[in-house]
């Protein structure tokens, strides 16, 4: 499954929204999203990353963690509460740190949904290409990070 998330992919997230503790309040205090967002991984509702630059992305979503090599990976951990995991950009996070009544999954992250049982996930995120290739416009129908 490839889902094009759309908006400032400067941060991209994988999220289990049933825990995810979305507001922080003044977020953009210096560190103090990164801060959150670290804290959040460390309970497993979160794995974010930076793209490099800021935007549009093609996610291909895989099951089982693939051996593909890109410009770089990490592995993670994720637990889905719900049966539902969401891919979310930099503006849904941001959002929702800043505004105490903003619901994730919002209007646009709902349309990202990855359906899985409930469980423990580890998640490799494979970047395909570096984040000052500008090339990935010529890449029309290619994912530029794998799940």
């Amino acid at each position: 499954m490839i889902i094009h998330v759309m908006g400032d992919g400067t941060v991209l997230s994988l999220i289990d929204c049933e825990n995810y503790a979305s507001y922080i309040g003044d977020w953009d205090e210096p560190g103090r999203l990164r801060a959150h967002l670290l804290a959040e991984a460390r309970q497993q509702h979160i794995v974010a990353w930076g793209s490099g630059f800021e935007a549009d992305w093609r996610v291909e979503v895989r099951h089982g963690i693939t051996e593909q090599e890109g410009y770089r990976d990490f592995l993670a951990v994720i637990a889905c509460s719900s049966g539902v995991l969401h891919l979310a950009n930099y503006d849904s996070l941001t959002m929702a740190a800043q505004f105490d009544d903003y619901e994730m999954p919002d209007e646009e992250t709902a349309d990202y949904a990855i359906e899985v049982p409930k469980g423990l996930y580890k998640v490799r995120v494979v970047q395909l290409l570096t984040p000052d290739e500008r090339s990935w416009d010529a890449h029309e129908d290619e994912p530029h990070f794998l799940l």
